[in-house]
């Protein structure tokens, strides 16, 4: 089966296995507890990724955006954006290698 458009050389499961890996990092918020946290929105990611994209002249690294959730929630909701930046065209992800880094291109002329 032919590997949907946006993943040049990436698999749906090398992502969720990077968010994964990111998930098992971060520990589960106790249920308990009274959080603080302020929501984060899957158009704030976006917002976010697309300003990276800029700063890095189009590309850049998946796992250090991973790096910097603080949380698991902001973590999957990094991971949504990405997946609707890549379906709408926006952007696609490649990976020159098995188990290498997996690489966020800002797509040229990508629709508004």
């Amino acid at each position: 089966m032919p590997l949907p458009p946006g993943l040049e050389g990436v698999t749906l499961d090398t992502l969720l296995s990077a968010v994964k890996d990111a998930l098992s990092r971060k520990p589960p918020e106790p249920e308990e507890a009274v959080l603080h946290i302020e929501p984060m929105t899957v158009n704030e990611k976006i917002a976010e990724i697309s300003s990276a994209l800029t700063r890095r002249r189009g590309r850049v690294r998946f796992r250090p955006l991973l790096a910097k959730c603080e949380t698991r929630t902001e973590i999957v909701v990094l991971f949504m954006a990405l997946l609707e930046m890549i379906k709408s065209g926006h952007l696609w992800a490649e990976q020159e290698h098995a188990f290498g880094d997996i690489v966020l291109v800002e797509a040229t002329g990508a629709p508004a």
